[in-house]
């Protein structure tokens, strides 16, 4: 047996920092939105005619509910998978990259939430026959998150240039 397998768990350099904390606060932030759309992509979106309709139920053909591009309410999945993808393969700790990686996590999040936008105009629209319901306010939610951690991660982003240029 090894006896120095233990001592391999920690770092060796005691300024190391852990995955997480390694990260900007956009990029964690955006990753709890990730969760959260993608949850509520299954959670009820609106109610019509007495009957609840998730994401996934309109993008299900066969799910008792009749729309004409199904694949189309699959975005509200793959957007939100995209962005959590882009935290898992790339930090984001050099300034010209934390400005990529955000703008490319807002357009992720912004692709999931054109399905959900449509719903929210339908309701409009038909207000009389479809009520919202809470799956499709935490799309909203985890879609303000997102613009919210592009906002922070851009912002400090311009913090790093400016620290860099300083003599």
């Amino acid at each position: 047996m090894n006896h120095h397998s233990t001592t391999n768990l920690t770092p060796q350099d005691p300024s190391q920092k852990n995955e997480i904390s390694s990260r900007s606060g956009g990029s964690v932030l955006s990753t709890i939105a990730s969760a959260v759309m993608s949850i509520a992509f299954f959670l009820p979106w609106f109610s019509q005619c007495g009957s609840e309709f998730s994401g996934h139920d309109l993008a299900s053909p066969g799910s008792g509910i009749n729309v004409e591009n199904p694949g189309f309410y699959w975005l509200s999945l793959i957007g939100p998978i995209l962005c959590f993808l882009l935290f898992v393969f790339f930090k984001n700790n050099a300034k010209k990259s934390r400005k990529i990686i955000a703008m490319l996590r807002f357009l992720f999040g912004s692709l999931g939430f054109i399905p959900v936008l449509n719903i929210f105009l339908n309701a409009i629209e038909y207000k009389d026959r479809m009520e919202i319901l809470y799956g499709l306010w935490l799309n909203l939610a985890g879609f303000i998150m997102i613009l919210i951690s592009m906002i922070m991660d851009l912002s400090s982003a311009q913090n790093l240039e400016e620290n860099d240029s300083s003599p």
